[in-house]
């Protein structure tokens, strides 16, 4: 009797685990190269899955400075975050606390400074998994 409750429990875990390991998970949700003598950029979210909680922009290649982020969610709903920070290449900025708990996204809107010479950075927007 013992070893047959003790197999209910081991599956019940088993079964569990996966899902308990996937929340909380960052997610890509798309990438943009974007062109740093241009001012503005749409990141749109092709990620299965969802919703998602919190927000985080990874950037590569050269920096930027990122003034806003507009989060266009599925619903058409907005919210926009005032960041005004530089972000190194290879940096990232910090978490970002979506309103309104949990929600999935259509689109992702970023307003940067122009760069002198212009150049590339590629950015990549992560959701974190309710």
């Amino acid at each position: 009797m013992t070893t047959r409750r003790g197999f209910l429990v081991t599956c019940a875990a088993l079964l569990v685990l996966p899902m308990a390991a996937r929340a909380g998970s960052w997610v890509v949700l798309g990438q943009r190269r974007v062109r740093l003598g241009a001012d503005h950029d749409r990141i749109a979210v092709n990620a299965r899955g969802g919703p998602y909680s919190k927000l985080r922009l990874e950037v590569a290649r050269n920096g930027i400075l990122i003034d806003a982020v507009r989060v266009t969610f599925a619903n058409g709903d907005l919210a926009r975050f005032e960041l005004r920070n530089f972000i190194e290449r290879g940096g990232r900025t910090r978490d970002i606390d979506l309103p309104g708990g949990a929600r999935d996204i259509r689109y992702i809107d970023l307003a940067y400074a122009r760069r002198p010479g212009g150049g590339v950075a590629v950015v990549t927007a992560l959701g974190q998994d309710a």
